[in-house]
């Protein structure tokens, strides 16, 4: 994997966005940052990369998907 590596997650089963959409809440902005914070994390200490993950579209807030962007740090700020 290269620095300018760019890893895009979709997925419908995140806990939190599940519990709003539950309740019938709608979030104002994107709410699963733990799941963005595991897979920092695990990235981090299994492939000993400087990788960080964000979440760019939330069920929560009415989004078809959860999505998740993960990359090199140097380029996270620019998805």
């Amino acid at each position: 994997m290269t620095r300018d590596t760019w890893w895009h997650i979709p997925t419908n089963n995140r806990l939190k966005a599940e519990t709003f959409l539950r309740e019938n809440i709608t979030a104002d902005r994107c709410i699963c940052h733990i799941n963005a914070g595991y897979s920092t994390g695990w990235c981090n200490e299994s492939l000993e990369n400087l990788l960080y993950a964000i979440e760019i579209k939330c069920r929560a807030k009415g989004d078809d998907v959860c999505f998740f962007v993960m990359t090199h740090r140097k380029h996270i700020y620019n998805a």
